[in-house]
């Protein structure tokens, strides 16, 4: 076992009389032994009775006061960390508590991750008192800000979140990190708030990752306007916001003054540049609520591919995010190991038949809440930002049904086999590229595989889902996953990202060819052409079945659109079938316009 750490807790005070007693008391009634922590308190010129408070505990061996004119929270944080001595610095804010095995907890994480960096840091959940509620609801901070979706550590290349931070009292730092942020960032410059917010972002560039100890180790206490809690998510207050221009200014100057090499560098630009987008998206906006996403996983049977898919999803950085789980063996999901089994997953039995595709993706949406669906082919792992890059496309970017972004390829052994199939082989140029509805024929393809997809969910993509699930016709079926997106990208358009956002598995019978790529997949996965006959009759089917709501939902010039691009497949025979399953109205409706 290696020596047990000493701790410095840096507790800055400014005219909390009411509370700073209380996060005094909660450090000297640590479990820990005294003679390996001290508390360093900071009296950031409160003018009430805060350094009566504080001298009361004057006499105790291991408090240290500093008390200095109010010059800002980064000012006190600065003063404070000049005078710890430990090798890690705990933060605390005067209106938070410390629960009592906080420091023999961490004590004994930092000995199970062994050897740790120079720079170091580290959030631990915390208790969310709600103080202004009158029945004073306790939440997880990490439930609130979706990190408990998150691994054990974030690596700053795959963080695509606001505050991926806890409060500061669940902040720890080694003291070269904290010494070096005390030195860097300029205390006038955070005068009047904003120090948890430039630290946590510097912090991260500077150790170039956060861990994480999933245990709630101390309190955060919601009171008076300090924070706010909506419908069980943390809303930051509007100057958070205000402040990002000025903190993106100085990271992107803080990174200059860092020993990074050509790569390092780049990935902390990266970095700077998404959350950039995020506060560009979000600042300019009312508080609307935020879509629910929904990853629905379709299990092949092997519990490998699952349990490769299911981690990967469960990882989304995206705030909210629900998964459905479709299987013909639960057995099989509860045989996986207990951090891919959280009551998080919602299951959904469908028996297993052949070509049994539809009825899977119509049972998984049907069991769905979200507002955009990706379908997750069992053994493929979206990128933790698959569904942040994908939703912030669908709202900011371009008003399409369905977004579809590049991928990598691996076999069932997950042997990279190649990154970018589609940017590389110079398919998709450009960042973004939007096909409007009806602008491509039906046997053209533009999109990727079915799981590198999100699709904007419908009235009309419900309607469609629903006769999908009970076609009788086996050719049909054989082409569901292909048909389900040539449906979006019909009704509402597609945009196609130019990121290569997922790792596609091939068997190792398949052939990772684009043109393999580029077709429809049956249930047993291997490609085929599609039968274009047969998808334009299901589409003209659906269409008169439907068509209340095709005609409440889509301009008057998709409709004569609709009927000359299913018109190219049809055959005479066709036509006939059509007419007599929907009638000759129904034909007549669907071909208005056309010489049909």
């Amino acid at each position: 076992m290696n020596p047990r750490p000493r701790f410095s807790i840096v507790i800055c005070n400014y005219n909390y009389d009411k509370y700073v007693g209380a996060a005094i008391r909660s450090c000297l009634d640590q479990s820990y032994p005294r003679e390996l922590f001290e508390i360093v308190v900071v009296d950031d010129g409160s003018t009430d009775d805060s350094r009566a408070v504080i001298s009361e505990f004057a006499p105790e061996r291991n408090l240290h006061v500093i008390v200095q004119d109010n010059a800002g929270q980064m000012a006190a944080l600065a003063a404070g960390v000049a005078h710890a001595s430990g090798d890690y610095v705990c933060l605390l804010d005067s209106d938070d508590l410390f629960l009592p095995n906080k420091l023999e907890r961490l004590a004994e994480h930092l000995d199970s991750l062994a050897p740790i960096p120079e720079y170091f840091f580290l959030c631990h959940d915390e208790i969310v008192r709600n103080e202004s509620s009158r029945d004073s609801e306790s939440l997880s901070w990490f439930d609130l800000t979706t990190i408990r979706q998150l691994g054990n550590y974030l690596h700053l290349a795959n963080s695509n979140s606001y505050f991926p931070f806890s409060t500061p009292c669940g902040q720890v730092l080694s003291i070269a990190l904290a010494r070096r942020l005390a030195a860097a960032i300029p205390s006038s410059d955070w005068r009047n708030g904003g120090a948890d917010q430039i630290i946590g972002h510097s912090a991260l560039l500077v150790a170039e990752g956060v861990h994480y100890l999933r245990e709630p180790l101390s309190v955060y206490r919601i009171h008076g306007d300090n924070s706010q809690v909506t419908d069980g998510r943390f809303v930051p207050r509007p100057e958070a916001r205000n402040r990002w221009p000025k903190c993106l200014a100085f990271l992107e100057s803080f990174i200059d003054t860092l020993d990074l090499d050509h790569g390092e560098r780049g990935e902390r630009l990266a970095y700077l540049h998404r959350m950039a987008r995020i506060v560009r998206s979000s600042s300019r906006l009312p508080r609307y609520v935020t879509p629910i996403a929904t990853f629905v996983v379709l299990d092949d049977g092997e519990a490998r591919h699952l349990g490769a898919s299911l981690a990967a999803v469960l990882a989304s950085t995206y705030s909210r995010t629900e998964f459905v789980l479709v299987t013909d063996d639960e057995t099989r999901f509860r045989r996986l190991p207990g951090h891919l089994r959280g009551t998080d997953v919602r299951l959904v039995r469908v028996p297993r038949v052949q070509h049994s595709r539809a009825k899977w993706l119509r049972a998984g949406l049907a069991s769905s809440r979200g507002d955009y669906i990706a379908f997750v082919r069992s053994g493929d792992r979206p990128d933790p930002v698959f569904m942040e890059q994908h939703v912030y496309v669908h709202r900011f970017c371009s008003l399409t049904g369905v977004t579809s972004s590049d991928i990598r390829i691996v076999d069932d052994a997950e042997v990279l086999l190649h990154v970018g199939v589609f940017s590389t082989a110079g398919l998709w140029r450009q960042p973004l590229q939007v096909f409007a509805p009806l602008s491509t024929a039906l046997g053209e393809w533009r999109l990727a595989p079915l799981s590198a997809n999100v699709i904007r969910r419908s009235t009309l993509f419900d309607r469609f889902m629903d006769l999908l699930d009970s076609c009788p016709n086996a050719q049909v079926n054989r082409m569901s996953a292909w048909l389900t997106l040539q449906f979006a990208l019909a009704t509402a358009g597609a945009t196609r990202i130019n990121e290569c956002l997922l790792s596609y598995r091939v068997s190792e019978s398949a052939a990772a060819n684009y043109a393999a790529l580029l077709c429809p997949q049956d249930d047993d996965e291997e490609p085929r052409s599609p039968n274009l006959s047969e998808a334009a009759l299901f589409l003209s089917e659906l269409y008169c079945r439907f068509l209340p709501q095709f005609e409440g939902g889509l301009a008057p010039n998709w409709h004569e659109q609709f009927g000359h691009w299913v018109r190219a497949e049809l055959s005479a025979a066709d036509l006939a079938t059509l007419a007599a399953i929907v009638g000759r109205n129904g034909v007549a409706s669907l071909f208005r316009g056309t010489s049909a």
